[in-house]
């Protein structure tokens, strides 16, 4: 009976750990002190976003038709009108098979490019291109809440794109 005591044990400690791994960690006192300033350089590509420093940024991409993308997080696009100075958040298509406790895994690399199901310059604007691409599937937050409540030195230009490859548009002039 011991042996059966100590395996739920076991798995019950396994099963709260993992629900805890989908919980937003705890700041602290030290990590608001430890905390860096965002770096973000001239290809628009940052580090050490929001509190935690664990906010990261490649290279923003122009994709044309005035837009900008820029891949954060590793599996989330930020994709930026800089005609209209509109922000959309692509989180991709959900892939039910790598489904966690945590929630759905989404997917974007393997559906990019032009031509293909997730064509950034798609649509007459982000509205046009969350519907069209939201018809196959895919999650696009529009005016998602990008640097809502971080700290001044946290915040990232997600409109840096628009300041580098469409400098006279009106997500530049700001």
């Amino acid at each position: 009976m011991p042996d059966i005591a100590l395996g739920t044990a076991v798995v019950s400690l396994c099963v709260a750990s993992m629900a805890q791994a989908c919980l937003p960690p705890l700041v602290t006192t030290a990590d608001l002190l430890a905390n860096k300033r965002v770096r973000q350089a001239q290809d628009c590509s940052y580090r050490h976003g929001g509190v935690l420093d664990d906010g990261v940024g490649e290279a923003a991409q122009d994709v044309g038709n005035g837009r900008v993308m820029q891949r954060i997080m590793v599996d989330k696009v930020v994709l930026t009108d800089c005609t209209a100075k509109a922000a959309a958040l692509v989180l991709g298509k959900a892939d039910p098979a790598k489904e966690t406790t945590c929630g759905p895994h989404y997917e974007l690399q393997r559906f990019e490019g032009a031509g293909g199901p997730l064509d950034y310059s798609s649509g007459a604007d982000l509205a046009d291109f969350a519907a069209m691409v939201g018809r196959s599937g895919f999650v696009v937050v529009q005016k998602p809440r990008l640097n809502q409540g971080e700290a001044r030195k946290d915040v990232v230009d997600y409109f840096c794109g628009c300041k580098r490859f469409y400098p006279e548009s009106a997500a530049a002039r700001d």
